[in-house]
């Protein structure tokens, strides 16, 4: 009788030492399956932010575009006409195009930086 109830001891014993692993596991399973869901909305954020941003470019770009006309057309009037622009008028035009160049190429570099950081988590998935 005992030994029965030392067997039975044992084995209980070892049932609660794999229901304590077994819960270890489950965790530790919850944990990786937040962070998975951690990253994918991660990744839905930067695609997001990428969308905007490529938005933005090419808001950017149609502005570069339209004032390099307007500045291309001031010129052009310059020299065929005897036009009353005052220079610091000219330096204006110039340094309003300069400033949407550079806001341009800001967001490109944004861009880039972000297809950089999405193409590493895909290849972080893979």
């Amino acid at each position: 009788m005992d030994k029965l109830q030392a067997e039975n001891d044992e084995l209980r014993r070892k049932l609660e030492s794999a229901t304590l692993m077994i819960s270890a596991e489950n965790k530790s399973n919850r944990d990786a399956n937040q962070k998975i869901a951690d990253l994918k909305r991660q990744i839905v954020d930067l695609e997001i932010e990428t969308l905007s941003l490529s938005r933005t470019k090419n808001h950017l770009s149609e502005e570069i575009t339209l004032n390099l006309f307007q500045l291309h057309t001031v010129k052009m009037e310059k020299r065929n006409l005897e036009i009353h622009l005052k220079p610091s008028q000219i330096l204006d035009l110039q340094k309003t195009s300069l400033h949407y160049r550079k806001l341009y190429e800001e967001s490109q570099q944004s861009v880039d930086r972000l297809r950089k950081a999405m193409d590493a988590k895909n290849k972080e998935r893979k």
